[in-house]
């Protein structure tokens, strides 16, 4: 049997720049760079509602990339709404957060000695 095993909180690796929050802020920028918005302004939007918070519950309904990443597109767009953006822009910036946070560029191991 083979397995892949991908740590998202920072056992294994990291994200350079930062996890949900910085990922959010780069698609923002990417797309509107010159929105004055902050990592401050999102972070407290982002605290609850990633199946991952709910400790020790197995998400079986959660099987696949696209079902996991489609539960927590709308934690993304609540952050952008909470900042002013308009529904729609919201929906489609959400769904931008994936190939940015996933990039591979992105991510350090931990290295042991």
């Amino acid at each position: 049997m083979k397995a892949l095993i991908w740590d998202f909180d920072g056992t294994l690796g990291y994200r350079q720049g930062g996890m949900w929050g910085a990922a959010l802020l780069q698609v923002i920028q990417q797309d509107e760079p010159t929105r004055p918005i902050s990592l401050e302004q999102l972070r407290p939007l982002l605290q609850t509602g990633f199946p991952c918070q709910s400790s020790g519950q197995p998400h079986p309904e959660l099987s696949t990339p696209e079902k996991w990443w489609r539960q927590v597109e709308p934690i993304f767009e609540r952050a952008l709404l909470g900042n002013g953006f308009d529904p729609q822009r919201a929906q489609k910036l959400a769904k931008q957060v994936r190939p940015v946070y996933t990039d591979p560029s992105a991510w350090r191991l931990f290295v042991a000695w």
